[in-house]
């Protein structure tokens, strides 16, 4: 159940920010091999939202 995600969009909305993405770190939990893949993909994710 994510919640967090629709309320933050509200949140943001209301004060004029709509162009919103939000990056999802799953398995944060299931050791230290899945971690490390889970980082590696959100930084490669965010490398790509972010401008150079």
């Amino acid at each position: 159940m994510d919640f967090h995600e629709t309320y933050l969009r509200k949140v943001l909305g209301f004060i004029g920010l709509s162009n919103i993405n939000f990056i999802h770190t799953e398995r944060m939990a299931m050791g230290e091999e899945a971690v490390a893949s889970a980082l590696l993909h959100s930084r490669s994710t965010m490398t790509e939202l972010i401008p150079a």
